[in-house]
């Protein structure tokens, strides 16, 4: 982001609404809690599909034969 210093506060904003609304949309179909999110959407993460399925975030794997 670049601009003044008040267009960096409102971008910084609706980013952290944002955050919010995702972390609380994963946490309401998901086995985590909003504060596990928190932690897990700071920075980059991979998991395992059957990680993914074991935290409640997908319901089921498909392997191909």
């Amino acid at each position: 982001m670049s601009g003044q210093q008040s267009d960096i506060e409102i971008g910084a904003n609706q980013i952290k609404k944002v955050r919010t609304k995702i972390a609380n949309l994963i946490s309401k179909n998901s086995n985590l809690t909003i504060e596990e999110i928190d932690r897990a959407i700071e920075r980059d993460c991979y998991i395992s599909s059957n990680k993914a399925v074991e935290l409640g975030l997908v319901d089921k794997v498909y392997s191909c034969r």
